[in-house]
């Protein structure tokens, strides 16, 4: 889940990947538009990270997530 705050009158939006806090400035001073602005800001921001790893298919993740669950 990712939060969003204000550092010196600039809104910033901030997220933890894998247990390491990443952030972004919104480049704004306004409430309003750092709230319009948020979710773009934020999957770039996700895009950008090193953390995230992109390599894994659909089919070995599905494996994961039904051995994980238990239904």
């Amino acid at each position: 889940m990712a939060s969003i705050y204000k550092k010196n009158n600039i809104w910033y939006v901030s997220t933890y990947v894998n247990g390491k806090r990443i952030s972004k400035s919104l480049k704004t001073k306004q409430r309003k538009i750092a709230y319009e602005i948020m979710p773009s800001a934020l999957s770039k921001l996700l895009e950008q990270s090193q953390h995230l790893k992109n390599d894994i298919s659909f089919e070995t993740l599905t494996e994961l997530f039904l051995a994980g669950n238990n239904h």
